[in-house]
């Protein structure tokens, strides 16, 4: 169940919530908390959840343009329909996720340090 403070900072918007990432990043014992939480048609675009756990979340619809979604555990998360362009998804886990009609044009996936390795990972 997601955290409901992680769930009011981020409703109160970009700013807010990566000011927030950015001011107690050195003392957050978790990263934040977002499992199976209703975002679906959200404008998150360009918010730093790294490292969130957004597993079983519904996110369809959403706009993550340019969002940073490194680290970040998407495991059956609803993904249909939303936007990812230029999100930053290196090592994001989207093992199970719907990824229905996602748009991931120009999201950018660093590299793999070894050929063959791939960072994305996925089922």
């Amino acid at each position: 169940m997601a955290s409901q403070k992680h769930l009011d900072l981020l409703s109160s918007g970009k700013t807010l919530w990566n000011n927030w990432r950015r001011a107690y990043a050195d003392v957050q014992a978790v990263e934040p908390d977002l499992h199976g939480a209703d975002l679906h048609g959200a404008n998150l675009r360009g918010v730093d959840l790294h490292g969130a756990d957004l597993t079983e979340a519904d996110l369809q619809g959403a706009d993550l343009r340019e969002a940073d979604l490194r680290n970040a555990n998407l495991r059956s998360a609803n993904l249909s329909d939303a936007h990812l362009q230029k999100a930053h998804l290196r090592w994001a886990d989207v093992r199970g996720a719907t990824l229905c009609c996602t748009d991931l044009m120009g999201a950018q996936e660093e590299p793999p340090a070894h050929p063959g390795e791939t960072t994305l990972k996925e089922s």
